[in-house]
């Protein structure tokens, strides 16, 4: 039976040590334990930049797949460095409508980007809205020719980020990025001005394509 020496007394060298012992236990711990909670959180980090890089495939891929063309000459989509416009198809009973969508980017106060999604009416902006969720580091729109025939296609590539901040605080132990590059085939004739609905169809083009800047 283990005792102190006196009431009130100090603890016996057995005490003492029991005491070291339990200490090392509890340090021994935290550091098990910090170390995976950081690696928990740096897990957490880049899966919000990879939920924003998949956000915006999908907005844009939604899009592109619906994508259409104006008669005449001039190709399906205008590129600029960092904006993409094109008509994007719907019917409204024996009509198609085509309707203009771009996309750009707006500086962010962290000194990155957001990815801006606009729809024209009549050569004005009807409709804009910011894709939630994804801050942008850099965006690549870029048009690919397959040199076997096998059609056009648009490259789409971005890198994306899990907060607003600016470049010298992302990498290890910081803020996370993740890039994420897609190629969409373009779903319209080959040949320019080709026709490709029915006599029928009335065609209405809500404007031209906007500028891309």
């Amino acid at each position: 039976m283990i005792r102190r020496s006196a009431p009130g007394g100090a603890f016996t060298l057995i005490e003492v040590l029991g005491a070291a012992g339990l200490a090392a236990v509890v340090v021994a711990a935290c550091t098990v334990v910090l170390p995976g909670g950081q690696r928990l959180e740096r897990a957490a980090q880049l899966s919000v930049a990879v939920q924003g890089a998949l956000l915006a495939r999908e907005r844009i891929a939604l899009d592109l797949w619906q994508m259409g063309m104006k008669p005449g000459v001039e190709g399906p989509v205008r590129i600029g460095s960092r904006s993409i416009a094109f008509y994007r198809t719907s019917f409204e009973g024996a009509n198609a409508r085509l309707t203009p969508i771009r996309y750009v980017v707006r500086p962010t106060p962290g000194g990155n980007l957001r990815l801006v999604r606009q729809e024209f009416g009549g050569n004005v902006i009807k409709s804009e809205q910011a894709l939630p969720g994804t801050i942008v580091r850099s965006i690549l729109f870029k048009e690919v020719v397959d040199p076997l025939g096998g059609g056009r296609h648009l490259l789409v590539q971005l890198t994306t980020l899990d907060e607003d901040v600016p470049a010298s605080r992302t990498g290890f132990g910081r803020a996370r990025t993740t890039t994420l590059a897609f190629v969409h085939k373009y779903r319209v004739p080959g040949l320019l001005g080709a026709g490709a609905i029915s006599s029928g169809t009335d065609v209405i083009v809500d404007g031209d394509l906007p500028a891309t800047p």
